[in-house]
């Protein structure tokens, strides 16, 4: 089964990412290895979020699993 990541919201504002519910993905930071459920986290350092398929589960060819988040105090 195919599963498309879709790239976290992010408010610069506030300093948060906002990761998406996608059947089929398993978001976790990319520097601790958490993983990330879908949820609001205010970041305190520059984060790096990736996604990865869940059991069962395959990305299309070509798609973009990491996206940096830029945190500026």
């Amino acid at each position: 089964t195919v599963a498309t990541p879709t790239e976290p919201a992010f408010n610069s504002g506030t300093e948060t990412i906002t990761i998406p519910t996608v059947t089929g993905v398993i978001y976790y930071n990319a520097v601790t290895g958490a993983t990330m459920v879908a949820d609001d986290y205010v970041i305190t350092e520059d984060t790096v979020v990736k996604a990865r398929p869940a059991t069962g589960y395959k990305f299309p060819p070509l798609v973009v699993n990491a996206w940096f988040y830029d945190f500026t105090p």
